[in-house]
């Protein structure tokens, strides 16, 4: 079940003081193919119409595959927990690092860098001429395509969508370090 739940809460400003949080980890969605060609470093830019938030540019984000799906228009809802089946909408594949952003003005500069975004003209993702006014390119410095031992350790119990595709991720709540599991004591069965 996704929930497409109140907008107020997921889509935050640029200046959300939450982007800054060390307690907080963020995940970015992108859908299968262009999730895989990132991590596997085929794809150095990651393309967005809007920019990252300054408070993310050099962090760790962890890349969450969705199916593919219409160009630009995101798959998911806006909360996901380990309750609805997560892997039944996104797969934890690694992690990026951004280290900074270009901004494309213009086609001529957009259409000179695909080889680094692998965007194509004809793409649904390319510049449209007399609507786009601005390409944001997230500049790829380090990546990861994790093992499944990490996917497990990445321990994603809830997606709360934050900025259009890009998400919180909370950990699953039994293993929160406030909470410890506690063994049930087994009733003893009476024998005739």
């Amino acid at each position: 079940r996704k929930s497409k739940g109140d907008n107020a809460n997921h889509s935050k400003s640029m200046a959300w003081e939450g982007w800054g949080s060390s307690e907080k980890q963020f995940g970015l969605e992108m859908q299968d193919p262009w999730a895989r060609a990132l991590l596997s470093g085929e794809k150095k830019i990651e393309t967005r119409a809007y920019d990252l938030p300054p408070a993310l540019v050099g962090e760790q984000l962890l890349i969450l595959e969705s199916k593919p799906g219409k160009a630009g228009i995101s798959s998911l809802g806006n909360v996901i927990s380990s309750e609805d089946g997560i892997n039944n909408y996104v797969r934890v594949l690694g992690h990026a690092v951004f280290n900074k952003v270009i901004e494309y003005k213009d086609r001529d500069s957009f259409e000179k860098d695909e080889k680094l975004h692998l965007v194509t003209r004809d793409s649904g993702y390319g510049w449209k001429e007399g609507k786009t006014k601005v390409i944001y390119g997230w500049v790829c410095s380090s990546m990861q395509l994790y093992s499944a031992p990490e996917v497990e350790a990445a321990n994603v119990g809830v997606l709360v969508r934050r900025l259009r595709s890009l998400y919180q991720v909370q950990p699953k709540r039994d293993e929160l370090p406030h909470r410890k599991k506690t063994k049930k004591k087994k009733k003893k069965r009476k024998t005739a």
